[in-house]
């Protein structure tokens, strides 16, 4: 099916719609701009028009559209089942029903005509990481203590090659203004028929699902249909998708961690999984979820002419001092554990099925989520 989709057509559609984060001069057109209670990647331009507004006016910037061409992995990264699999948790950072938030990893979709996007794409939202730290005047060594995005609690250092996370907030309180921009799809979408995989999700639904909507995520199939996925097939019809992706960047301090975000704006599928059938919100203001992919209908934007504004944060600041995410390899290191299950999937002459059949089994174990 990739043989069909034109991806230097999909890679210009969005490099003209939106800020295409494979660009060596992506980070240049951004900046980190606070608001209320969270901090948004902006672009440039709209910082400098909201700075010529009123002080009055309480809305901020639009938050900038961050897109790319990326894979939903379909290892232990994937999250993104319609109730995530959800079960009562006291841990710290553990969150209640009413706040989950669908999510997954992205990786390298190993399409030769995107060959090297991807890297260039993680390294650039890195260094957007790092520019809120430098915005703020705050230590950069702590940008590894911060948590969301990009995990930097692996034993290894962080890599393209573990991805960064996306997610989706899908319920939302009901209020006027919520319901005003709430939009009906049907049975399938509404809180009442949400699906969930345990009896104690089951319990916290029908606790909420009359005082909150739910807000599907906004992803859709390829042409023709271009309709939106129903909750009940998101783990089918994503885990393992290469999907055209757009996002918003957003830094949160919750609990006293900072936490970044990539929330969803939009996602189609381009190429459909090819894995075997299982057995069995944002900060912006909601608006209503289309029911068929309206990306063709989004209008161009008029590039304005740049307005020099003295009191910016020099985010962009060029050091000598290497970051803690930078200089990452291309490949990841081969570590003892990699030659070892090399070692083991190999197996020695002679030996019998049975006990490589035992072998394959530990090496699963091995390389398994803990």
């Amino acid at each position: 099916m990739c043989a069909d989709i034109d991806f230097e057509d999909v890679r210009k559609q969005l490099r003209a719609k939106s800020i295409y984060l494979a660009d060596d001069d992506a980070p240049e057109r951004l900046e980190w701009f606070r608001m209320r209670d969270f901090d948004r990647i902006v672009t440039k331009d709209e910082a400098d028009k909201q700075r010529t507004r009123s002080k009055d006016q309480k809305e901020g910037p639009p938050p900038a559209r961050l897109s790319g061409i990326f894979r939903l992995t379909h290892k232990h990264g994937f999250w993104m089942q319609a109730c995530t699999y959800w079960k009562p948790d006291t841990s710290p950072g553990h969150p209640k029903f009413m706040d989950i938030r669908p999510s997954a990893f992205t990786e390298d979709p190993d399409i030769p005509e995107l060959e090297g996007d991807y890297p260039k794409s993680w390294n650039n939202i890195a260094e957007l990481l790092n520019q809120w730290y430098q915005s703020w005047g705050k230590d950069e060594e702590k940008l590894t203590d911060s948590v969301g995005v990009i995990d930097w609690t692996t034993k290894s250092q962080p890599h393209p090659a573990h991805g960064f996370k996306i997610g989706h907030r899908v319920f939302e309180k009901r209020t006027t203004e919520s319901l005003e921009n709430f939009r009906d799809h049907g049975p399938s979408f509404n809180i009442e028929n949400w699906p969930v995989e345990s009896r104690e999700a089951r319990e916290e639904l029908d606790k909420i699902k009359n005082t909150h909507i739910a807000h599907p995520i906004p992803v859709y199939y390829p042409e023709p249909e271009k309709n939106l996925v129903p909750p009940y097939r998101y783990e089918d019809d994503l885990r393992g998708a290469v999907v055209r992706l757009e996002f918003h960047l957003n830094h949160w301090f919750i609990d006293g961690r900072h936490n970044f975000t990539a929330d969803i704006r939009r996602m189609r599928i381009l190429v459909r999984p090819n894995l075997p059938p299982r057995d069995v919100a944002s900060p912006i203001k909601r608006r209503g979820i289309p029911a068929t992919d309206d990306f063709d209908e989004d209008e161009l934007p008029q590039p304005p002419k740049r307005q020099t504004v003295s009191n910016r944060p020099n985010a962009s600041a060029s050091t000598s001092q290497q970051k803690p995410w930078q200089a990452v390899p291309s490949t990841p290191k081969k570590t003892k554990a990699t030659g070892t299950k090399k070692m083991l999937a190999k197996g020695k002459p002679g030996e019998s099925p049975k006990k490589d059949k035992f072998k394959q089994s530990t090496l699963d174990t091995m390389w398994s989520q803990k």
